[in-house]
């Protein structure tokens, strides 16, 4: 059985340029559009722990993104609910 993940979500005004993807490895994204406009971007994921998380928000920043939205879930051991997207695939 899948053991819970911490996860994150980042919200970014605009559009994200993709090609960054490497640099987010296990951080998938999603873009909203609004009369054919992307109006944000936001970036979900889960990162091994809180300073993993960190680091991308400050990479986001430092880089210039204008990061709109942070959140941050701790898992915990107990906890019954697993996101599907963030189940280790390595167990696979």
């Amino acid at each position: 059985m899948p053991q819970p993940r911490d996860y994150c979500k980042i919200e970014l005004s605009g559009s994200f340029d993709f090609n960054w993807a490497d640099y987010l490895r296990d951080i998938r994204g999603s873009e909203q559009v609004k009369q054919g406009t992307i109006r944000s971007t936001t970036l979900v994921g889960c990162p091994r722990d809180l300073e993993a998380c960190l680091g991308l928000l400050h990479m986001l920043v430092d880089r210039g993104f204008p990061v709109q939205a942070f959140e941050y879930h701790h898992a915990t051991p107990g906890e019954a609910v697993v996101r599907a997207s963030c189940q280790d695939d390595s167990a696979a």
